[in-house]
């Protein structure tokens, strides 16, 4: 208890700007860490992809495409904006990247302040994320994730200061950079029916005819279509294949957290291995239209529409995760940007909370020491992989079934 003070006493030692401005030092002196690092050891700090992009921009900046680059399957949005590597300095778009993951922090702060909840603790959930060493350790390694998160909560936020054409632009800009947010539409549409949408369910979904989401769908089929069919005209048939249909029919059998990646690796039937896709797929719609339903259709809060819709993103986006057929360290950032905004309304205390992280952090670390001595030590111990694969999701559905028998919208914090 004396730790959790000294804690809230450093915390509420800075303002708010201050706090900003140190989370992006630590970011910048870890970027340039990074460099060193990866000069010293065999274990490299700065993350593939980011290879991969700054390749995509060298070839943009030859004139060619960056698709022609072996493995660059991402929106040509990420090779634009790490052009400066090339031009510039190398550690330039990590620079970029970093900035948005404070910008993600800004926008957490703005959203709470939305929610009416003391500047306090308003401070301490935005520290949550500024200081977490997850969005921290991604951020700087070059992952393009913290842009995908700030374009989502400046979706939320927008949203919530009534601007539906403009939030609806960044949720098809969003849905088009990365193809996951789009978990999110039935929660947003149920959301933007509003208070007065008829008793029964069909109506609810079809009923009534806003203007504000005749606004959203409008701008974000527009923006996605227009930004997708611009890359496309520039960079032709192989964009479509590498950016959108390669991860349709992506099969990873690489290992990671999914326990899926065994089942792939135990056979190479092609029927089976499409059919397993499609039955992976079944947990995680499910799931997204419960929390949809749950939280934004059918919630009996009807004045905290805004903390269910929050934690229905959290809960909707934890479970896609969890559920994946390919689970990786970088994809629980797409969560861990919605904790801060639904850590007010958890009624569960502090020793609940750590109980919580070290499930989390324990499961995650069994799974990498198997996962470590398979891969650098070369033991056969992909069995063990797997198993502490099953591991981690269980424990991962144990935390979301706690989080939402603790969550309760209200108006103020306890």
């Amino acid at each position: 208890m004396a730790s959790n003070g000294l804690l809230k006493n450093l915390i509420n030692y800075f303002t708010i700007d201050q706090h900003f401005a140190i989370a992006l030092i630590i970011r910048i002196l870890l970027i340039f860490y990074s460099l060193v690092h990866d000069e010293l050891f065999q274990l490299k700090y700065t993350d593939v992809d980011y290879s991969v992009f700054t390749d995509g921009s060298r070839y943009l900046w030859q004139g060619r495409s960056p698709f022609f680059r072996f493995g660059y399957r991402y929106t040509p949005i990420f090779a634009y904006m790490t052009l400066l590597n090339i031009t510039f300095w190398k550690g330039t778009g990590k620079l970029i990247f970093a900035l948005f993951d404070v910008l993600t922090g800004y926008l957490i702060y703005k959203l709470i302040r939305e929610l009416k909840v003391k500047e306090e603790h308003n401070k301490y959930a935005t520290c949550l994320w500024l200081y977490n060493p997850l969005p921290l350790l991604v951020s700087t390694r070059g992952s393009s994730d913290s842009f995908v998160t700030f374009l989502i909560l400046a979706t939320l936020l927008l949203i919530v200061h009534r601007r539906y054409f403009f939030s609806g632009c960044l949720f098809g800009l969003v849905c088009h950079c990365k193809i996951y947010p789009i978990i999110y539409a039935p929660a947003l549409y149920f959301y933007l029916s509003g208070e007065d949408a008829k008793s029964v369910l069909e109506f609810k979904v079809i009923l009534p005819i806003r203007k504000k989401k005749i606004e959203f769908v409008f701008a974000s089929a527009l923006t996605f279509l227009v930004v997708t069919y611009v890359c496309y005209l520039k960079f032709g048939q192989l964009y479509i294949e590498e950016a959108w249909i390669y991860h349709f029919i992506r099969r990873d059998y690489a290992h990671n957290f999914s326990p899926y990646f065994y089942l792939y690796q135990l056979s190479s039937n092609r029927i089976y291995i499409k059919l397993l896709g499609y039955l992976a797929f079944l947990p995680q719609l499910m799931s997204i239209l419960h929390f949809s339903v749950k939280y934004t259709l059918d919630s009996p809060d009807k004045q905290f529409k805004l903390q269910n819709l929050i934690f229905s993103f959290f809960c909707t986006t934890f479970l896609f995760v969890t559920l994946n057929k390919v689970c990786t360290s970088q994809y629980f950032l797409w969560y861990l940007a919605l904790l801060p905004l639904s850590a007010p309304y958890l009624q569960i205390n502090s020793s609940q909370a750590l109980r919580l992280l070290c499930y989390w952090l324990g499961s995650q670390g069994i799974w990498l020491f198997f996962a470590y001595c398979y891969e650098f030590l070369k033991l056969d111990l992909l069995f063990l992989v797997w198993l502490s694969s099953i591991q981690f999701l269980l424990v991962n559905l144990y935390i979301i079934r706690t989080l939402v028998h603790n969550f309760k919208a209200s108006d103020a914090i306890k």
